[in-house]
């Protein structure tokens, strides 16, 4: 017959950091070494150097958003420009068909004020000229005959 063998369950253990574990002496010498790799190789550590390009990066890609940003400020601003410059000229060649139409109105104005005038002098004249015959029938005839006392 077979013996079956049970194993009692072990207690999970704990995972401790590796430098809880390492004695206080390692620990101290691996701190050394690390130091000692920065100031002889002047590098930094691999995570240090990871961290220092990242941060780098980031600066970078904050530089070319701002100039992006600026450039389509400065696009942003000529565009908004050449619209206004657009709408000025627009109100100037108004105010210049305005004008000449205030002169037609003004050349017409004077030419009908003429012409009323004229028409005045011509009807006066012409009243003048039919009391001037009326007198004259008058004073020619035989005031008499005409019946004028009757």
């Amino acid at each position: 017959m077979k013996k079956v063998i049970r194993m009692k369950k072990k207690k999970p253990v704990p995972v401790k950091p590796l430098e809880m574990e390492m004695p206080r002496k390692m620990q101290s010498f691996h701190c050394q070494l690390l130091l000692g790799c920065q100031q002889v190789r002047k590098v930094d550590a691999p995570k240090d150097q990871m961290d220092k390009e990242w941060d780098e990066f980031q600066k970078e890609m904050r530089q070319v958003t701002n100039v992006s940003e600026a450039i389509v400020a400065e696009d942003d601003e000529e565009g908004r420009l050449d619209r206004q410059i657009g709408e000025i000229d627009e109100q100037i060649e108004c105010y210049r068909r305005v004008e000449v139409l205030r002169n037609k109105q003004e050349v017409i104005k004077e030419k009908l004020k003429s012409t009323m005038e004229a028409k005045s002098l011509r009807s006066t004249d012409e009243i003048d000229s039919e009391e001037e015959e009326e007198l004259q029938d008058l004073l020619s005839g035989d005031w008499r005959a005409k019946g004028a006392l009757s």
